[in-house]
């Protein structure tokens, strides 16, 4: 969008414009290499392909749905003009997709922080689902792909929590890669997009304990031929992640 103005404003000059140009072409070849990475990883994680260092390949991608999409409670009754100053308390969800694994929603009330030690424990879950799964995590490349945001994956209470992981050998590799602002996550958009419009055809929807079952009726209902384990997880408490890993 940024280089789309910039190009708008630069009509009377054209070498500008030609240089603006050159830079908005490097921009789009950059996103499209973002992609081709993460389809590659994608791929090998789906048909739980092996590394150099025989470790398997294992790719999580994760994000945050807008909260005007789960808001509560649902009822036609508050449609009413009388409820249009009306402040509903809102869910925060997170979608993690372990490509071949796992699919999983993790809802938490607005009382719940929604900060750095939320996506760690987030991640720390998702990993514990794998060990269920007899999965050892200590033979697995892991790559975690998020937004490029201090809330969900680029902050250093997760860098650091999974740099211990596999600093203390619990943990085989680690890759943190983040879009640059302006890309899109397909697979969780697309995800996204789909639970909006099954959340629109319920219009009663009175507490976050229906709004659990609901997703969990979404999970199910979508077909998802690579992710056989479908849950949601509702988060009433996180432990602090920060807690004993500052720098002094």
């Amino acid at each position: 969008m940024r280089h789309k103005l910039i190009l708008s404003r630069l009509s009377n000059d054209w070498k500008a414009r030609q240089a603006q140009m050159l830079a908005y072409g490097a921009h789009l070849r950059r996103q499209y290499e973002d992609r081709v990475q993460y389809w590659r990883s994608r791929a090998q994680s789906r048909i739980r392909a092996l590394s150099v260092r025989q470790l398997m390949n294992v790719t999580v991608i994760l994000d945050s749905i807008d909260h005007a999409k789960l808001r509560w409670p649902r009822s036609l009754l508050l449609q009413s003009k009388d409820f249009a100053s009306f402040a509903r308390p809102y869910l925060t969800c997170t979608g993690v997709i372990i490509h071949g694994h796992l699919a999983m929603l993790a809802i938490s009330e607005n009382h719940v922080s929604a900060d750095s030690s939320r996506t760690t424990e987030i991640v720390m879950h998702a990993l514990e689902r794998l060990q269920r799964k007899m999965i050892d995590v200590r033979m697995i490349e892991l790559i975690l792909q998020s937004d490029n945001c201090s809330k969900e994956g680029k902050n250093n209470t997760l860098l650091r929590t999974l740099a211990g992981l596999v600093a203390s050998r619990r943990l085989g590799r680690c890759e943190c890669r983040y879009l640059e602002s302006g890309h899109s996550h397909e697979d969780v958009d697309a995800w996204f997009g789909q639970l909006a419009g099954f959340i629109e055809q319920h219009q009663d929807v009175p507490t976050p304990e229906a709004f659990t079952e609901l997703l969990t009726a979404f999970l199910h209902a979508q077909p998802r031929q690579n992710e056989e384990e479908r849950v949601v997880v509702k988060l009433d408490q996180v432990r602090d992640w920060r807690f004993g890993l500052d720098v002094t």
